[in-house]
């Protein structure tokens, strides 16, 4: 086994290099266990790890170098002191609900978003019109959030992820503009007040459970060549 290389650094007039606040195995950031405050990653880690940071809540800002190009799935969830993470343009890669609840990135709306793709929605619910500046919607970008409860998706939009609009238990009406071509698996699944679906004719492919237990939809206006499957 490839032994896990230290690091730490201490806050005394500059970073310094030492041991124990980063575990790092390979150039993947495996896991901090500092004692918070400003991080500094160091130079050279390529990716950060699912839920490495997960709960640090004594995290308050987290400079990433840019070596790295890939986040990790919630890899900041629950890190509620953290008040700004420094992404480089070296990013390519971000996982599901990496800064769930991360309300600094988020615009006057409450879209969280990054080199045009939404990773999350932090604002009040109701109508939602997603901007047409959004190519992609994240993986679980808007998983179980109850108080959406209309939302319109622009043609901007090429795919929507996993489990985008998972158990948005609230959500009543979906409109998804022409143009939009993937529906990834289980994206609307557990949406059990949805009504009104609106499917248009660019869609190329729906994914595995993408509408399971959408139990109320009786109002589907499908011009796609893909038959809609509840349960």
């Amino acid at each position: 086994m490839t032994p896990i290389i230290k690091y730490i650094f201490h806050r005394k007039g500059k970073n310094m290099l030492g041991q124990d606040d980063f575990l790092i195995e390979s150039g993947v950031l495996k896991e901090y266990v500092g004692s918070g405050g400003r991080v500094v990653i160091p130079e050279g880690v390529t990716r950060i790890e699912n839920y490495s940071f997960y709960g640090r809540r004594n995290v308050t800002e987290v400079i990433i170098p840019g070596s790295v190009s890939s986040i990790g799935d919630e890899v900041f969830f629950a890190c509620d002191s953290l008040k700004w993470v420094d992404i480089p343009d070296s990013i390519t890669d971000i996982g599901r609900s990496a800064f769930r609840g991360c309300d600094f990135f988020s615009d006057s709306n409450g879209f969280v978003i990054f080199k045009n793709v939404l990773f999350d929605y932090l604002g009040p619910g109701g109508n939602v019109v997603v901007p047409d500046e959004v190519k992609l919607i994240g993986d679980r970008a808007f998983y179980n959030i109850y108080d959406l409860e209309n939302v319109t998706i622009p043609g901007s939009v090429k795919v929507i992820g996993k489990e985008a609009f998972w158990a948005c238990l609230g959500l009543m009406r979906v409109t998804i503009k022409e143009g939009v071509e993937i529906i990834d698996d289980e994206a609307f699944l557990g949406c059990d007040d949805l009504t009104s679906l609106i499917i248009p004719r660019s869609i190329k492919y729906i994914g595995d459970g993408a509408f399971f237990d959408c139990n109320s939809l009786s109002d589907l206006h499908n011009e796609s060549d893909i038959s809609i499957i509840i349960d």
